[in-house]
């Protein structure tokens, strides 16, 4: 006997097994539109479980599947059905990536075979006039959540990657139009390889005009020097400006009076705005030799403090290529703020993955941002008619 879980409820039947009259072996007839992959539930409650649990914490998924469609599954089961169906997305993100990434060696190969026979030194291909207007975004961003085992954390990595195309819908309020969500809960390289296949769908070429936004982590520069090496890096600007103004916090509190606090803050905010990070160093150097302070030497930024002056330093040195002319930016039109990236942040990884009393494995959150992706993409009905199995 056995029971197929449905939407619309149990299904109870029996299943023939067959003998092999010469070897005695028994054995079952492979039914159509019953591979189940190892499951006894089809392929829309499947759906529906993931859906609910990509939504909500396991048990409350199992609750309002249950309340929905009066199929009973437990937590443990959901959790099976999401990781079992998140390996069958890698690998067709794997074999993707793959086609993707040929087509772009391939076209690399071209280009330079071109150069090569034509002329002796590689011709500088210069934007067209709407590119030059209208680059494309890419944000990056990541967040911690609380790991297995306890008092450990997991950084998950999110970015969005985004054009100009915008609609507004009220004052003050716009919504983009051409737009695409890339997760991950592993390794950045991980997250490098999802968001190049991303950014191709989209577009995005060795000639493309890109600005990437960045909160000044190490690992989204090298991330960005290495995989778009003719990107504009650009420092968040509302990331700097809350960096400075701690440090003028952190200088009251070591004896440098309110007024003398502000006035030095406002003067190194201005020149920051107009890109002029050298007087901004310069500025550092002087207000900590008066003050008596020791020079950063080898020590890092967590070793200073994070709000020191030495700290701010260090952040502005490290971060010297990304500090653009933001008034400029602005001016043009350009997005010069990761408020998307925060918003990425929130809606792909936080609304499900940092709710209270959570712990998780490095693979379990990675597989819910898969589906989280998909669905945030536009592409959760795309998957499922070719994963329908009856």
């Amino acid at each position: 006997p056995r029971v197929l879980k449905t939407v619309f409820g149990p299904v109870h039947f029996r299943l023939p097994r067959q003998k092999c009259r010469p070897c005695q072996h028994t054995f079952s007839l492979s039914k159509p539109g019953l591979e189940l992959n190892g499951s006894n539930v089809t392929s829309e409650l499947r759906k529906i479980a993931i859906l609910c649990a990509s939504s909500w914490p396991f048990r409350q998924a199992a609750n309002v599947l249950l309340q929905l469609t009066g199929a009973e599954l437990s937590f443990s089961h959901i959790r099976w059905l999401c990781a079992n169906e998140a390996e069958i997305v890698s690998t067709q993100d794997q074999t993707e990536y793959d086609k993707v990434e040929w087509e772009a060696l391939v076209e690399t190969t071209e280009v330079l075979a071109e150069s090569l026979a034509d002329q002796p030194q590689p011709a500088r291909i210069e934007p067209d006039h709407h590119s030059a207007l209208w680059p494309t975004y890419i944000g990056i961003d990541g967040t911690f959540i609380n790991a297995q085992p306890a008092n450990r954390f997991l950084e998950a990595k999110a970015a969005i990657i985004f054009t100009h195309q915008r609609v507004t819908v009220s004052p003050g309020r716009n919504v983009l139009l051409n737009k695409r969500y890339v997760g991950s809960c592993l390794s950045v390289s991980e997250l490098s390889r999802k968001l190049f296949s991303c950014a191709r769908k989209m577009g995005v070429t060795d000639q493309s005009q890109l600005i990437i936004l960045a909160d000044g982590a190490r690992w989204i520069s090298q991330l960005a020097h290495r995989q778009y090496p003719k990107a504009k890096l650009i420092l968040d600007w509302w990331h700097l400006k809350k960096r400075l103004w701690q440090t003028v916090d952190w200088l009251k509190r070591y004896g440098l009076s309110s007024k003398d606090g502000r006035d030095w803050g406002r003067r190194i905010g201005d020149c920051l705005w107009r890109g002029k990070v050298g007087a901004a160093l310069q500025s550092c150097i002087g207000l900590g030799q008066q003050m008596g302070l020791a020079a950063p030497a080898d020590k890092t930024q967590t070793q200073l403090g994070e709000s020191s002056l030495q700290s701010f330093y260090l952040y502005l040195r490290n971060n010297l290529d990304s500090i653009v002319d933001y008034h400029s930016y602005r001016k043009k039109g350009c997005y010069i703020s990761s408020v998307l990236v925060e918003k990425t942040i929130d809606l792909l990884v936080c609304r499900r993955l940092k709710l209270r009393g959570q712990n998780w494995s490095r693979q379990g959150p990675d597989n819910l941002l898969l589906f989280r992706q998909m669905m945030l993409n536009d592409q959760w009905q795309n998957y499922w008619p070719g994963r329908k199995t009856a």
